[in-house]
């Protein structure tokens, strides 16, 4: 603080900024540093510039969860309902960091309870998403929309079962208007039954099938005629595994900050990943989507990058929620060789929690109908804006197939979109050949 106090009696320029655009206030604002963001402001550096950067220091201070800075910058007359190109607010970025206290301030403050993303995403949602409960609570009380479905038709609901937040599924189905409206399918055809299965949450399930939340699971079919039940037959390594769980991932999304050590590696700041590893930053600390300063690096195959990393104590077992495995999303062999070297381990789907999840479905007397019709009702309100081909649910995989992030927050919107669906308001999943097929194997074991 003395330092920069010094530099900027000596008149340096509180408006400059890092080599990737960042502002002065701005590193303060995601480092933390209170104090110094609020010398930075009485020089008269800008609340809202930015240069070749998204989000604005207030975005900045409430995703690291600086109430200070945040309650200094809206004392100063910043916008608490200021969104940045992609449509993401403080709201959103202190909602699914879990920052409640920040939430708080800025619905007091008159912040958009119901503000939305260009992906239709809401700060519920994004709650939702990152686990937690109290926010969750706290926006529900506040008027937000349960209901609210992002442009892939998924609710809150949707992202808590992906993500395997129980307690949060639970919370959300107290609320009548959610537990009536649980049997909801994407625009996928996609329930929150079949994302609890898809990443094995044995808990989320049983909630689910608890109380006959979700009545009928044999007759929620996807788009392709498959059950939830059904989607426990994809192996990790089938193409038809892969390519959902990439479309899943990709659904997923929300504003996850990249703050302190994860924004230095990303904008390849070697001196500032020294400088704040000295200091003490958590090199394994994540976002509220798990992923950590070595996610980015081997993402962004950034090579010395991710020597360094891995030399410092980078645990390469750590991966984003929703992933089981680096080879999901990455191709370059020099940065899966890195990875194996440093003691990666695959984590392999137990056949127990398997047997466990066809137990409880079987339990509620819910076994596999091949007589029962497969219906995939969609939201009349989910808009049908373009979204990933659906053919990779079913075309057969090259041998050095490569699926990519979609959604990733580096690629622009408008690249992530390489077919466009539309989609009737109601249709029925088309006859399936093989179902009887499926049956009688399910049958005889």
């Amino acid at each position: 603080m003395h330092a920069t106090d010094k530099l900027l009696t000596l008149g340096a320029d509180a408006n400059s900024t890092s080599a990737d655009g960042k502002t002065a206030l701005a590193w303060a604002a995601s480092l933390g540093r209170s104090s110094i963001a609020e010398m930075l402001v009485n020089h008269g550096a800008s609340m809202s510039s930015t240069r070749n950067t998204q989000i604005v220091p207030l975005e900045e201070a409430a995703a690291s969860g600086d109430f200070l800075t945040v309650q200094m910058l809206l004392r100063c007359g910043c916008d608490s309902n200021y969104q940045d190109p992609d449509g993401w607010s403080a709201m959103h970025w202190a909602a699914e960091e879990g920052h409640l206290e920040i939430v708080r301030l800025l619905l007091n403050e008159r912040a958009n309870v119901n503000a939305v993303s260009s992906f239709g995403t809401s700060p519920l949602h994004c709650a939702a998403n990152g686990g937690h409960v109290s926010i969750v609570r706290l926006l529900i009380l506040r008027q937000a929309d349960p209901l609210q479905s992002t442009c892939h038709g998924w609710t809150a609901l949707h992202h808590a079962a992906y993500m395997g937040h129980s307690e949060v599924v639970r919370y959300l189905l107290e609320d009548d208007r959610i537990r009536s409206s649980a049997s909801q399918q994407d625009n996928h055809g996609w329930s929150v039954l079949h994302l609890a299965i898809h990443s094995r949450d044995l808990a989320t399930i049983n909630i689910l099938l608890g109380g006959a939340i979700i009545a009928e699971p044999s007759a929620l079919s996807d788009e392709n005629g498959l059950t939830a039940e059904e989607w426990l037959d994809f192996e990790p390594s089938s193409h038809s595994y892969k390519a959902t769980s990439n479309l899943a991932f990709a659904k997923s999304r929300c504003c996850r900050a990249v703050t302190g050590l994860r924004q230095a590696v990303i904008t390849g700041n070697v001196p500032m990943i020294k400088l704040l590893l000295r200091l003490g930053h958590n090199i394994d600390g994540t976002n509220s989507g798990g992923r950590t300063a070595l996610y980015y690096a081997a993402k962004k195959h950034m090579l010395p990058i991710m020597d360094l990393l891995l030399e410092m104590g980078a645990d390469p077992n750590i991966l984003p929620a929703g992933r089981r495995t680096w080879k999901e999303f990455i191709s370059d062999d020099e940065v899966l060789l890195r990875l194996n070297r440093a003691y990666y381990e695959t984590r392999d789907i137990s056949p127990e929690v398997k047997h466990q999840i066809q137990l409880s479905l079987r339990a509620q007397g819910q076994l596999f109908d091949p007589n029962q019709p497969a219906a995939f009702v969609r939201d009349e309100r989910i808009s049908t804006s373009p979204i990933p081909d659906r053919s990779l649910l079913s075309m057969p995989a090259p041998s050095d197939a490569h699926f990519p992030d979609y959604l990733d927050p580096s690629m622009p919107s408008s690249s992530l979109t390489p077919t466009e669906q539309t989609y009737n308001n109601k249709r029925k999943a088309k006859p399936d050949r093989s179902a009887m097929t499926r049956f009688w194997k399910r049958l005889l074991g």
